[in-house]
């Protein structure tokens, strides 16, 4: 079944989670209008997308509750599992 004709069941998983922890999709945009805890790990060779280009101290200005993890390179995955450790 398509996404989004099931939205409303995505919508229902995500909100039942703890933590999630996505990149720049649509489960990021519903995570965060569910003020869900939320981690976005935007890739180093991804564009910026204008939700997560204005952070605040890597907080989303639209969604608060979403850190932003913008990697540096694309071997930066060390560092992001000692986040993801530490996050939960």
């Amino acid at each position: 079944m398509p996404f989004y004709e099931n939205i409303i069941h995505h919508a229902s998983v995500i909100r039942a989670t703890g933590i999630v922890i996505t990149s720049s999709n649509i489960v990021a945009h519903i995570a965060g209008m569910l003020h869900k805890k939320t981690i976005l790990i935007h890739p180093h060779q991804f564009n910026n997308h204008p939700y997560w280009e204005k952070a605040y101290d890597n907080f989303s200005h639209y969604y608060p509750n979403t850190f932003i993890y913008k990697m540096k390179k694309n071997e930066d995955w060390h560092e992001l599992k000692n986040l993801l450790m530490y996050s939960s």
